[in-house]
């Protein structure tokens, strides 16, 4: 993959700038937005590569050395059994460094997202040198006019390709929590962000229907058979004075 400032990209399109049918003050933007922006990009991607490489370096050869430092650790290098405790001091100091320093590296590899942060800039970096060439040619999007024409076409599309790394940028430094269904940091499927402000009545579902309960029926009436039931007689208090009355009516009923 080749590298802007190694290749001398910034020479290349310096007189092809100088060349375009635009006014002085237009030249000087994309300078200074566009070509340098350019330069920043790939002398990131570069930097970022050095570290992620070196990191990864370290991490390959100390997974390789570490195993074969604690295989030799209980070995008899001599007949002297301190000279032998001293070695394994040393190896024992040297294995723990080496385990520090490998972790010490995937954590910052981890923290700073390197490896995001390096595809990342490469890829804003063509961009940024693909829009360009399509500017100054005359291709694509650009077809059909002047440079003078579609410099403020080119100008809004080299803001958003910036605008889009920027925001990439923020979320490899602040990355979303992960979700419990999913494992990510994006929300399960059929769910969104957004919450409503307020429920309202006609949001809250019906009551299920409940079927009215059957009727009861009163048990049927039996009959007393070989019982006598006294019959009573409407509006008839029981006295003293119209007891025996009562009692003939009875027996004149029966009979």
């Amino acid at each position: 993959m080749s590298t802007c400032l190694n290749s001398g990209y910034k020479k290349k399109v310096l007189p092809i700038i100088q060349t375009l049918n635009i006014e002085e003050n237009k030249r000087k933007i994309l300078l200074a937005r566009f070509v340098e922006e350019v330069v920043l990009y790939d002398k990131k991607a570069r930097v970022t590569e050095a570290f992620y490489m070196t990191f990864n370096l370290i991490i390959t050869i100390g997974s390789v050395v570490l195993p074969a430092l604690l295989s030799i650790q209980n070995v008899n290098f001599s007949d002297d059994e301190e000279v032998d405790e001293g070695y394994r001091d040393k190896i024992y100091w040297l294995s723990w460094s080496i385990s520090l320093l490998i972790s010490i590296c995937n954590g910052l590899i981890q923290l700073l997202s390197l490896n995001k942060q390096y595809s990342s800039y490469i890829l804003v970096r063509e961009k940024l040198i693909a829009e360009g060439w399509k500017y100054f040619e005359l291709c694509d999007e650009y077809k059909g006019k002047d440079h003078k024409f579609h410099f403020t076409k080119f100008c809004e599309e080299i803001e958003n390709i910036k605008k889009s790394q920027t925001e990439r940028e923020i979320v490899f430094l602040n990355p979303k929590p992960n979700n419990p269904n999913t494992g990510t940091g994006e929300p399960p499927d059929g769910e969104t962000d957004d919450s409503p402000e307020e429920t309202h009545a006609t949001d809250v579902p019906p009551p299920r229907f409940r079927a009215p309960a059957p009727p009861t029926t009163e048990p049927p009436a039996t009959e007393n058979i070989g019982r006598r039931t006294l019959p009573v007689v409407p509006d008839t208090t029981i006295d003293e004075t119209n007891l025996d009355d009562l009692e003939t009516s009875i027996t004149v009923r029966n009979i």
